[in-house]
């Protein structure tokens, strides 16, 4: 995911508390970002395009004294779906194999 349209990147995961919670790691620590900022799909995935709003930054911590852990809101509250839609990515595995020959 990523923080703005043109920012820092890292892996979004559940922060295993709430269902509308979301925890965005390994962010370089001299990169700027402020609460507020829209979360977007980066397009480094096989699975999501990029783009996609997620959610917005609520705060952050430094971790290591390397990177930081940003808080995020996300926009979808995971315990009100009903029903979701399964999208199959026909590039995959050209998308993979492009990713193994760097």
């Amino acid at each position: 995911s990523r923080i703005g349209r043109v920012g820092p990147v890292g892996p979004l995961s559940w922060d295993g508390m709430s269902s509308h919670g979301a925890i965005l790691k390994e962010i370089p620590c001299h990169c700027e970002f402020f609460p507020g900022d829209t979360v977007f799909t980066s397009g480094f995935s096989t699975i999501f395009p990029q783009d996609i709003p997620l959610g917005i930054v609520e705060g952050s911590k430094i971790v290591n004294g390397a990177t930081f852990d940003v808080s995020v809101t996300l926009f979808e509250d995971f315990s009100s779906a009903r029903y979701v839609t399964i999208v199959e990515n026909l590039d995959k595995n050209e998308i993979k194999d492009l990713e193994e020959s760097r």
